[in-house]
């Protein structure tokens, strides 16, 4: 499969959203085992989704090949931060795209959307152990500006 085989689309809370909200899951399960991956981390996703298709100041696309949804990227501007720095979020590309070009290229949608919204930087977070993740942003010239630390009162 090739990286031009894949179209980039609105997201459509209909068609798109059992993708986005499995990839959310295995996600939530992968980097943060303690956090609620099920029916109360379904139903807070699912109202995360609705808020962002309804506000704004929010994006998603969703990258599909004929039906079938293969990857996904949000874009948004976050209350309560500065309007001039866009975020971006919930970046994904099935396994057997990546290293093609699908997440450049939906990065790039991204980053021209807020733009044109007035965006003059953007920040996005990515699990500290996401190696790979960490070393595409770095070569699109994302920098390390802060880091989150936890510590369970257990």
């Amino acid at each position: 499969m090739s990286d031009a085989s894949v179209e980039f689309q609105d997201f459509d809370l209909d068609r798109h959203f059992d993708f986005a909200l499995a990839h959310h899951l295995d996600l939530v399960r992968h980097y943060f085992p303690d956090w609620d991956a099920g029916e109360i981390g379904a139903k807070l996703y699912e109202a995360h989704v609705k808020e962002v298709l309804h506000d704004t100041c929010c994006r998603m696309w969703v990258g599909v090949q004929g039906d079938r949804p293969v990857a996904l990227i949000e874009a948004s501007f976050r209350p309560n931060f500065d309007p001039a720095i866009g975020h971006i979020s919930d970046v994904y590309v099935a396994p057997e795209l990546r290293r093609q070009g699908v997440a450049r290229r939906m990065m790039q949608r991204a980053e021209a959307w807020l733009r044109e919204q007035g965006a003059a930087s953007v920040d996005l977070n990515v699990a500290a152990v996401n190696d790979g993740a960490i070393a595409f942003y770095r070569r699109l010239g994302y920098e390390t500006q802060r880091l989150n630390m936890k510590k369970p009162l257990g």
